[in-house]
């Protein structure tokens, strides 16, 4: 693992080699025959900031890192003082066979921010706004020739309406507000402050990265190129596969020529996908004793008693799994592995067969 983290700098160092953004991939050792997840990181992004409570009850920094930041402070990271919103988190990577994890702080020099600052608006400098320059994306899966690469970090550069969401939305940094106030926009007066907000955002963060000179597109130049390729590919006979949701920019709707272009979302192998998150299934998995329903009563075998069996690759089946036992409560549910169980024997392990369960799902 320490290993994997120093090729992990290194991929930084190269993606900023030069002053501009480079894409690049690093592939780990594919997915071994017989294993579920090999090597994964627990993080979505190398660069991510911390979330933390504060004493009025409230969240800082990027709420959708609240559960990791928890996690690492539990392992022994110790937040910088005093906490900031953009402190960075560590870099945790779990070998899920031998069970080995390790938790690694990324030094300063290889998360390089930019601060944000519009060019019309002074105040906004003082929000004390900023981002990651390189987005290295750790929660994909590379399926290649037969193999799945489930350890494979890759990055681009951003299109600014991607940091423009994670500054405003409340489920991230929820700046809206803040930003409304520096840019004189009235939320009770102005039915439109949000759109108004994003669109002086979207300005601040492509000033900011051009000012430091960090490779970023904006949306309409990158929804021009997506349509340049669809139709490159056409020309040679194929048909581009795209998931609308995710090519239509956040910003521009309709005013856009993309908006109105007809895509299908279709599977072909080489492929670089979305894989189920390691943390996000920890987090699945691990059910907290307060959430447990004190509905028993005196005797808890009064409930019928159920096992829910998984077959997991990636750990999207072994989530589902665990959300089922939460939908059964108050029944008695057991979650275990099929590879734990012999498949001559389940029929035994129902009550008809002399066992203790009334259903093996």
């Amino acid at each position: 693992l320490n290993q994997i983290f120093a090729e992990c700098l290194e991929h930084q160092r190269l993606a900023t080699a030069d002053g501009s953004l480079k894409s690049v991939m690093t592939v780990f050792a594919p997915r071994q025959p017989g294993t579920r997840m090999g090597t994964r990181f627990w993080i979505p992004q190398l660069v991510r900031f911390a979330s933390y409570e504060i004493e009025d009850g409230s969240l800082i920094g990027d709420r959708a890192n609240k559960a990791y930041t928890d996690e690492c402070i539990e392992l022994g990271w110790k937040p910088p003082e005093p906490r900031t919103e953009f402190d960075v988190l560590p870099v945790v990577i779990e070998d899920t066979i031998s069970g080995l994890v390790q938790m690694f702080e990324l030094p300063k020099e290889y998360h390089k921010v930019t601060l944000i600052e519009h060019p019309k608006y002074p105040d906004f400098a003082k929000l004390g706004l900023r981002w990651c320059v390189v987005p290295t994306v750790t929660c994909f899966t590379m399926k290649l020739g037969g193999l799945e690469y489930g350890c494979c970090p890759f990055n681009g550069w951003f299109m600014e309406t991607e940091i423009t969401r994670d500054l405003l939305e409340s489920c991230r940094m929820d700046k809206q507000s803040a930003i409304a106030k520096v840019i004189r926009v009235e939320e009770d007066e102005d039915d439109f402050w949000r759109e108004r907000v994003a669109i002086e955002t979207n300005i601040a963060v492509l000033h900011s990265f051009r000012r430091d000179k960090h490779s970023i597109v904006d949306h309409v130049t990158a929804q021009n190129q997506f349509l340049a390729h669809d139709a490159r590919e056409k020309r040679e006979g194929r048909e581009c596969p795209a998931q609308w949701s995710w090519v239509v920019p956040a910003i521009g709707g309709s005013t856009l020529p993309i908006w109105h272009h007809e895509m299908r979302d279709f599977y072909i192998e080489p492929q670089y996908e979305y894989q189920a998150e390691l943390f996000a299934v920890r987090k699945e998995c691990k059910l907290a004793e307060d959430e447990v329903f004190d509905v028993a009563g005196p005797d808890e075998n009064e409930f019928e008693s159920i096992l829910i069996l998984y077959a997991s690759v990636t750990g999207t089946a072994e989530a589902f799994a665990y959300r089922a036992k939460k939908a059964f409560r108050p029944l008695k549910v057991t979650v275990a592995s099929c590879q734990s169980i012999n498949p001559k024997t389940i029929s035994s392990l129902c009550i008809v067969g002399g066992g203790v369960y009334s259903a093996v799902l």
